[in-house]
């Protein structure tokens, strides 16, 4: 998650979910992840739809920390850098 995003979901987070009792909630694909956040009203929702290379859904996993930070950790199927994280629009 960039830092700015990451920031804005820590400030919005706070004060109201400890993010360990299901409110948040991410699956994982083979090119793709969705990280869900359940609200009173709405669940806020971003979609990692088009990951540049594989992963291993399996070995994926997420925290949330307790200043309300959420980490997505992507454990990637071919051990190379990632240039980018995901494809362009085609």
């Amino acid at each position: 998650m960039d830092g700015w995003l990451a920031g804005w979901v820590a400030g919005w987070l706070d004060g109201w979910m400890d993010g360990k009792s299901g409110e948040v909630e991410v699956s994982w694909r083979s090119r793709a992840a969705t990280l869900r956040i359940h609200a009173e009203k709405l669940d806020w929702v971003l979609d990692l739809d088009r990951l540049y290379y594989e992963i291993v859904p399996e070995e994926c996993k997420f925290r949330v920390s307790e200043n309300k930070r959420i980490t997505l950790t992507l454990k990637k199927k071919e051990a190379y850098a990632w240039l980018k994280l995901l494809k362009p629009d085609a």
